[in-house]
């Protein structure tokens, strides 16, 4: 939302949703929908809200996989129009020289303590104000909000 979200206002216009549509909807179904239909004060603005609004829907339509599919790919083609260096929101976790690498096998992963603090940083950060929730099915919390005290590896 922040990054569609250019000047700050907490409200998406038109404009805004018409380039953020115009980019991933031939990609992302989901996003080839009439978004106005969430605007629920007819102010002819999306606000946060409006937007979880309309991908509640959008998940409980779609289910879970491909939900979570379409959404990571419009989050990849969003990422791929932006200035990456202003808006990339792992910059913190991936800048820096022990970034690490891909380690296949759970059981051979490890975590350098800077690295470990650089991520509670990062999840101190966000987790709160964008309100994160508990996506694993599987999980007693699901559809719960999470906090920095209460997340674990598996959120």
């Amino acid at each position: 939302f922040e990054i569609m979200d250019s000047d700050s206002s907490g409200f998406l216009d038109r404009q805004a949703c018409g380039r953020f549509q115009d980019l991933v909807a031939a990609r992302c179904p989901m996003w080839d929908t009439d978004l106005w239909t969430y605007d629920d004060d007819g102010d002819r603005r999306l606000s946060k809200e409006d937007l979880n609004k309309f991908l509640t829907v959008s998940y409980r339509t779609l289910g879970k996989r491909e939900f979570l599919a379409q959404m990571s790919l419009a989050s990849e083609l969003l990422r791929s129009e932006i200035d990456t260096e202003e808006h990339d929101e792992f910059a913190d976790l991936r800048n820096n020289a022990d970034c690490g690498c891909v380690v296949q096998l759970a059981e051979e992963r490890g975590i350098l303590r800077s690295q470990l603090a650089r991520l509670c940083s990062h999840v101190q950060r966000r987790c709160k104000p964008e309100q994160w929730e508990d996506t694993l099915e599987s999980s007693p919390t699901f559809g719960s909000r999470l906090t920095f005290e209460s997340i674990n590896a598996y959120q």
